[in-house]
C-alpha cells in the first residue's frame, strides 16, 4: 500500500464503478480510493471537491455537477463522457452531500498551534477536520485548527509597500471593538471595514 490517506466516501453507494482494484493499479503516488461511488486512482494529498472543472473530451453531452470553490456551491456543466475527474456528480444533491463541508465558516488563526511543538496530522480541506475546525496552512503544512469567528465587511486594501511594520493591535476580529475588523495594513490594526 502506498503512503497517504484516501478521502472518505461521502455518499451512500449501492454499487461502485471501478477503474482500479489496489494501489498497484495506480501510477506514481496515486492511490486506489472510493469516492463519488467510483473506485479510482486519486492523489491522497488533494481534496477531490477542489479539483478543477474537467468536462472531458469525448462526444457525449450529459448534465453533471461539480463543486466550485470560487462560488462555494455546486454548479452544472456538460460532461463529454470520458477523461474527467471525481469532482463530477450525477446530481446536485450528491455534489452538496460530498462537498458542502469543504469550506466551513470562520477564519484560520494566525498561529494554528496551541503552543505544541510537534506537528499534528495533516488535512486536505475543512471536511477532514472535526466539528467547526478549519484546515489551515502552517509551518507543518495543512493542519486542523480552531476557527476564529469573522465580523462582517472587508478590510481595506493592503498598500503596495510598507516602510514600517507597526506593532500588532490585534490577532483576530474579536480583539477589536464594535464593528472593527483586525486588518493587515503594515501591521495588524483594528479598522472600520468597507461593506
Amino acid at each position: 500500500e502506498k503512503p497517504g490517506k484516501c478521502p472518505k466516501e461521502r455518499l451512500h453507494c449501492t454499487s461502485l464503478n471501478s477503474s482500479c482494484e489496489t494501489d498497484l493499479d495506480c501510477q506514481d503516488y496515486l492511490k486506489c480510493c472510493s469516492f463519488n461511488c467510483m473506485k479510482t486512482c486519486l492523489d491522497p494529498y488533494k481534496e477531490p471537491c477542489l479539483l478543477p472543472l474537467k468536462p472531458g473530451d469525448c462526444h457525449d453531452q450529459e448534465t453533471r455537477y461539480f463543486y466550485s470553490p470560487k462560488n462555494h456551491q455546486c454548479m452544472s456543466f456538460v460532461y463529454r463522457g470520458c477523461h474527467g475527474n471525481v469532482n463530477n456528480f450525477l446530481s446536485k444533491n450528491n455534489c452538496k452531500k460530498a462537498c458542502a463541508r469543504v469550506f466551513k465558516k470562520g477564519q484560520c488563526p494566525l498561529f494554528p498551534f496551541n503552543n505544541r511543538m510537534e506537528c499534528p496530522s495533516g488535512c486536505r480541506s475543512d471536511y477532514d477536520c472535526p466539528r467547526t475546525d478549519k484546515c489551515c496552512d502552517s509551518a507543518c503544512g495543512f493542519v486542523c485548527a480552531k476557527a476564529w469567528k469573522v465580523k462582517r465587511g472587508h478590510c481595506p486594501r493592503k498598500p503596495e509597500n510598507c516602510f514600517k511594520i507597526e506593532e500588532p493591535e490585534c490577532q483576530q476580529d474579536y480583539d477589536c471593538k464594535k464593528q472593527e475588523k483586525c486588518c493587515s495594513l503594515c501591521g495588524l490594526k483594528c479598522l472600520t471595514p468597507s461593506e
